[in-house]
């Protein structure tokens, strides 16, 4: 099954990165682009935080996410947490 290839793949680089088992940054992306040590929850808060401002909420299909996640063994766990912190914060505005 492709799909779960494609996922330990991905599993693997991001524990090997956050290992630190590969050499230093030098290609364009990393140099731009350095590593988030926010939490997946606290990135979605701040992501709501911002679209707030700009006046942009996003809908998230949070029953589709969790449905996929438990299909998919809670390998979408970065996208829950993402999406439970957005949706905090416009709960939060609410009351």
């Amino acid at each position: 099954m492709i799909i779960k290839e494609i996922k330990d793949l991905h599993n693997q680089v991001k524990h090997d990165y956050e290992a630190g088992l590969y050499q230093e940054r030098t290609t364009f992306y990393d140099k731009n682009y350095a590593k988030n040590t926010s939490s997946d929850y606290q990135l979605g808060y701040e992501q709501a935080a911002q679209d707030n401002h700009k006046q942009q909420q996003k809908h998230y299909p949070r029953c589709l996410i969790l449905g996929l996640n438990w299909v998919l063994f809670n390998h979408l766990h970065e996208l829950v947490d993402f999406v439970k912190g957005y949706d905090d914060f416009y709960r939060e505005l609410e009351k």
